[in-house]
């Protein structure tokens, strides 16, 4: 086999590869009932074209999502549909991601069957059928690595810019993304091979790390401009109130989430 038709052999792999994933996850796509989570999603979707609060989401630190899905404009019928597409979207670049890393890592057999893996795994296709904010963290999460991974074998401004693109996006999508700071460094130190190597991608990805700081606290100024702030305790999740049943702010407190949760789910 020649090296022009090995190569078109292993893109039809990774394309078939692609398929296949895409095609679990759209598979009655809109017959899994929504639940608060996700109708919550679409209301602050809502928010932005109804009322211009582009940083609602970030009350529960999860500030990107909801902008990334008003861009669908999910305003009528459609819209459960159209946030779950998003979430397959997001799965599709995850695909393309792992693939990438295998590769880097290792060799375009790797490649494909860390691709292959990432398409068939339970978890990533339970994930990537809903309207979560969680396919499109573990989409920067991944696109973090690969790009850290990329660095340090050929340094460049523009993967650097990419880096602190998706450290960003990650923290700024949820959380628990901030750990993903830290994979850049580990990089360097389990990828390179002298000091020199070492020396050279530290000098992209310092700045890099630092850029993307940069960006979630310029996000977090201008929407404390216009009111909004993190809330880690919002008030459908707190489990500790459990401990407080005999309180009666608490029973209207669980009360008042019913009725949101009646709201959220009727209006689709």
């Amino acid at each position: 086999m020649t090296e022009t038709r090995r190569q078109l052999a292993l893109y039809l792999l990774f394309a078939a590869i692609v398929l296949t994933g895409v095609g679990l996850r759209l598979v009655n796509l809109d017959h899994l009932p929504m639940y608060l989570d996700e109708t919550t999603h679409i209301f602050r979707a809502h928010a932005i074209h109804t009322d211009g609060q582009w940083f609602l989401g970030l009350t529960t630190n999860k500030a990107l999502y909801p902008i990334a899905l008003a861009a669908l404009y999910p305003l009528g019928p459609e819209g459960p549909w159209l946030a779950r597409m998003l979430s397959v979207l997001c799965g599709v670049i995850s695909m393309a991601a792992a693939t990438g890393l295998g590769k880097a890592l290792g060799d375009w057999r790797v490649g494909l069957l860390a691709g292959l893996f990432y398409a068939l795994i339970p978890m990533a296709v339970f994930h990537e059928r809903q309207a979560l904010v969680d396919p499109m963290m573990a989409m920067f999460t991944t696109l973090t690595t690969l790009f850290a991974v990329w660095l340090v074998r050929k340094p460049s401004i523009g993967l650097a810019v990419l880096l602190s693109l998706s450290l960003a996006g990650g923290y700024l999508t949820k959380a628990p993304a901030l750990l993903f700071f830290g994979v850049p460094l580990a990089a360097v130190v389990l990828l390179s091979t002298d000091w020199k190597q070492a020396g050279r991608a530290l000098a992209h990805i310092l700045p890099a790390i630092v850029a993307g700081g940069l960006a979630i606290y310029a996000v977090y100024e201008i929407a404390a401009n216009q009111g909004f702030v993190p809330n880690n305790n919002q008030v459908s999740g707190n489990r500790l109130r459990l401990l407080t049943l005999n309180d009666p702010s608490t029973i209207d407190a669980i009360l008042r989430d019913y009725g949101n949760f009646q709201e959220f789910m009727t209006g689709y």
